[in-house]
């Protein structure tokens, strides 16, 4: 998480990756773009090997890669990314399917609706 005032949540994205790797890297560029200053990205990799940690660190400097040896579902995946991203010191938890391509601006509107 970026250094902001504690009064800002914390939000973990978790993105659920199954053999679908090129979509995952356009989701992650688009996350790279967001405005909201505190967050940080899980991408849980649900029983494929489509990606290592390095190039997710590459594609989402300070994320967390996670692999799973079997398909989990969309559910199993996400629960396995949100117990990273609230070990990681998230406030809120952002599920993202990899076919995601959020505005720069969503997060902060989702923020300051939920606030």
């Amino acid at each position: 998480m970026s250094e902001v005032s504690p009064d800002v949540p914390a939000v973990g994205i978790v993105v659920i990756n199954w053999h679908k790797p090129d979509a995952t890297r356009a989701c992650l560029a688009a996350l790279a773009r967001l405005t909201y200053p505190r967050h940080s990205v899980v991408v849980v990799d649900n029983g494929s090997d489509d990606f290592n940690a390095a190039e997710i660190d590459r594609l989402a400097p300070g994320g967390q890669y996670l692999r799973s040896d079997t398909n989990l579902g969309f559910a199993g995946g996400a629960n396995l990314g949100m117990s990273a991203a609230l070990a990681r010191g998230a406030d809120w938890v952002w599920f993202l399917n990899n076919d995601a391509l959020p505005e720069e601006q969503a997060l902060s509107a989702l923020v300051d609706a939920a606030t």
